[in-house]
């Protein structure tokens, strides 16, 4: 890869690693405010139906998981946040599609999810640049 091109994959890297990072741990941090919106409302019935325990320790379990992804994201492990984030994604998806009206929070999250797997790829791609420059 040219030195030009590497300065491109690594702008890209920093870009969606620093923003991918925040809006996690702050869709995180929200689930325990509800600043941002009620995401108890977000909660699907038949997720709620399934579920034995309640709503708003759920959501702070939610927020649990959303937290470590984006320290995981902004940390050296940016590749295992990047791989972790889309899973997370493709549940939140199926939870808005089981609502029958969320359709654009559900396409939201599922392109979340590939841009996220699009983010560990980078990652991979610049752990091959710093290793190769390195020698």
């Amino acid at each position: 890869m040219n030195k030009a091109t590497s300065k491109h994959v690594v702008s890209a890297f920093v870009i969606m690693k620093f923003t991918y990072g925040i809006m996690a741990l702050i869709a995180g941090l929200d689930k325990f405010f509800g600043l941002i919106t009620d995401w108890v409302r977000f909660i699907s019935p038949l997720v709620s139906r399934f579920t034995p325990i309640p709503a708003t320790t759920l959501l702070y379990f939610v927020g649990i998981t959303e937290i470590i992804i984006g320290l995981l994201i902004l940390s050296r492990n940016t590749r295992l946040g990047a791989y972790l984030m889309p899973l997370w994604c493709f549940i939140l998806t199926f939870n808005y599609l089981s609502f029958g009206i969320f359709f654009d929070n559900a396409g939201r999250s599922f392109v979340l999810g590939m841009s996220a797997l699009a983010l560990g790829c980078l990652a991979e791609a610049v752990s091959a640049i710093n290793k190769s420059t390195s020698q």
